[in-house]
């Protein structure tokens, strides 16, 4: 028993005893069917049926076939395209409403999405501003909603029960519909 103690305690033993339970997952579910999806891939099948090993062949048709480059620049351009909108644009709102001279109008979120209300797709952008900057946040409806484009026309009172779902706190909306607007347009505080 005092052996395996000062196994199980020794300086060398204890990362790898920490680290366990991640390199189980990560073999588990990474490692083990990275491995089986290079076995599959060196398989021909024929919907269901293995027909058997062609090794590296299948690598051979996927590179000879044309589309290929066609995928490979499009994921290119995909990704570079995500990546330059995905983070300079959020990172230039953020230190513009850090700035104290921009306000934003948290409105109009049928223009963000082609879904209809409640806009389940703008509801973590506008919780992350919310979060980010409530003091520099107003809100409007948008209206009178022109150039929806046959888009279905939204109710402003269904509008305002939204902003209840981007912003739960009373005291935090109540800034956003009064305090903000009465301090960006110069209206005595009511």
């Amino acid at each position: 028993m005092q052996r395996l103690r000062a196994f199980v305690f020794d300086v060398r033993v204890v990362p790898w005893i920490f680290l366990a339970p991640f390199l189980i997952v990560f073999v588990v579910f990474r490692v083990v069917p990275t491995i089986y999806a290079v076995v599959i891939s060196g398989q021909e099948w024929a919907g269901t049926d293995v027909l058997g090993w062609v090794g590296l062949g299948n690598y051979t048709k996927a590179f000879a076939n044309p589309s290929l480059g066609k995928a490979f620049s499009n994921t290119l351009w995909y990704t570079l395209g995500t990546l330059l909108i995905l983070i300079p644009i959020p990172l230039a709102l953020a230190a513009m409403l850090d700035s104290g001279r921009v306000w934003l109008k948290l409105s109009g979120p049928m223009r963000c999405t082609a879904q209809n209300l409640p806009y389940p797709d703008v509801m973590p952008l506008a919780h992350a501003f919310v979060r980010h900057a409530p003091e520099r946040m107003v809100w409007g409806t948008d209206w009178p909603h022109v150039n929806l484009d046959g888009r279905e026309m939204p109710n402003d009172g269904d509008l305002l029960d939204l902003l209840a779902e981007w912003v739960p706190d009373a005291a935090t909306r109540k800034r956003i519909l009064v305090d903000n607007a009465c301090a960006l347009y110069g209206f005595p505080p009511p």
